[in-house]
């Protein structure tokens, strides 16, 4: 699986990932309420992919780097050991990129991902929009003597679109890669979405160390009925990928430092995947209206990782 490269250095978000568990360590003790706001960066990456049988006919790898991101959430203990949990996060910008593969015989046999007929490369990708929101509840189970753990219930949806535009690209018309050309500059080419609600369990534990804190999280969910459209704008064809079930997995890390007896500023790293699995894929022309069929004919891929630096407040 093709995961991202590498975290994004500098001040960041807490994590991008659709996999987020909540706060990253343990609260102060004063006031039944806590918020957090945080500025930063991450990459996302998400894969797709068209399959005939057992072999690969089509991959597009999307991927944003250095996405600007905006964080808040708010927590709120209702019971004694008990706290519900609502977050929402949005991204923009970053440096985009796209490559669209194709493995289409009789120019290519599908042995190994080099031996394409078919690709396109795409530089002027952008990211139309990265939103996630979640409502979780958690349940305290330690928390004495600097030790805080805790397990917890959640629902999320995030919804993430990018675009290529222009580029170049090199085809199999009657011999292989005997074709090469640009699109121009600007004209968009397709576009990719990817629409994920999940259900989630998380595990969090921290130490505090006099005005620090470690800390660590984990979190294991299932994507549910996910959904992934994709407009070839130049061919004028909507596919739509529909997969029913799949796993989703998260973790993080972080270390913060207590300001004062109600803030805390924290840094931290984290790192969320998902693999859609294998789904049904409807094809739509957007002229005619004609549409065909295809099952087990579609996959996806999305994951994502950060670093981030953010403010805590407990009233």
């Amino acid at each position: 699986m093709k995961l991202l490269s590498s975290l994004v250095a500098g001040a960041a978000i807490v994590c991008v990932s659709g996999a987020q568990a909540g706060d990253f360590y343990s609260p102060v003790t004063e006031g039944p309420v806590s918020m957090t706001f945080d500025v930063g960066l991450a990459n996302i990456y998400a894969e797709e992919s068209v399959f005939s049988g057992n072999r690969t006919v089509s991959r597009l790898d999307w991927e944003s780097k250095g996405v600007t991101l905006l964080r808040g959430s708010l927590s709120i203990e209702v019971a004694p050991n008990w706290t519900i949990r609502a977050e929402g996060k949005t991204g923009m910008d970053g440096d985009g990129h796209m490559t669209d593969y194709d493995w289409i015989a009789p120019h290519a046999t599908g042995q190994s991902d080099s031996d394409w007929s078919h690709r396109s490369v795409h530089d002027d990708t952008r990211l139309d929009h990265y939103y996630s929101g979640s409502l979780e509840v958690n349940r305290t189970f330690i928390n004495d003597n600097g030790r805080f753990a805790s397990l917890g219930l959640g629902g999320r949806y995030s919804d993430v679109q990018w675009s290529g535009y222009g580029g170049s690209y090199i085809y199999s018309t009657n011999d292989l890669r005997d074709t090469i050309g640009d699109f121009a500059d600007g004209q968009k080419v397709i576009t990719y979405r990817q629409k994920m609600p999940v259900v989630y369990a998380n595990v969090r534990g921290s130490q505090t160390m006099g005005d620090w804190t470690l800390s660590g999280g984990l979190e294991a969910g299932a994507l549910i009925r996910a959904e992934a459209p994709d407009d070839h704008w130049l061919r004028n064809l909507r596919f739509t990928d529909s997969f029913d079930l799949a796993a989703v997995y998260g973790a993080n890390a972080a270390i913060a430092y207590n300001l004062t007896k109600t803030i805390s500023l924290y840094a931290s790293g984290a790192f969320e995947m998902t693999d859609f699995g294998t789904g049904d894929m409807h094809v739509r022309s957007t002229t005619s209206g004609a549409t065909a069929e295809f099952k087990d004919a579609a996959g996806a891929k999305f994951s994502t990782a950060s670093v981030s630096l953010g403010l805590k407040g407990k009233f």
